[in-house]
């Protein structure tokens, strides 16, 4: 190999090694930053278990958090609200009220503070709730 070559090749294990040592800082700050998310989310599921009030966390039209509160309201287990449209436990009486909202909130446009909406456990008996937005 002549000194050309030597040159390029040492520049290149040069770049590699800055590359590297950038990327090892940036999986350092990923690991950090996942860290607090998770810390984050482990505090909101904690705050939503202990509410006294029947809570929902919904996201893209699915279910994926709920409380004993409400679970105990509705009469569902949490295997079935989980992954579950919300818009499945809304009252026929409800529907038409709450699929406009729902529809509101995915076109962006402003959804008012809270409403009220019959939903139905799983018993059928309809019930009366607040939902916050």
């Amino acid at each position: 190999m002549d000194s050309g070559q030597q040159k390029k090749q040492s520049a290149r294990i040069e770049r590699l090694k800055v590359q590297n040592r950038t990327l090892r800082e940036n999986l350092i700050a990923v690991k950090k930053e996942k860290g607090l998310l998770l810390k984050a989310l482990e505090e909101s599921h904690a705050l939503i278990k202990k509410n006294p009030v029947a809570a929902f966390i919904v996201q893209q039209e699915k279910i994926i958090q709920v409380n004993d509160t409400a679970r105990g309201q509705l009469g569902y287990s949490n295997e079935e609200l989980l992954n579950r449209s919300f818009l499945d436990l809304v009252h026929p009486d409800s529907l038409e009220q709450a699929t406009r909202i729902n529809r509101r909130m995915f076109s962006g446009k402003p959804l008012p503070d809270y409403y009220e909406t019959y939903l139905m456990g799983k018993d059928g008996e309809k019930q009366l709730f607040e939902i916050r937005t």
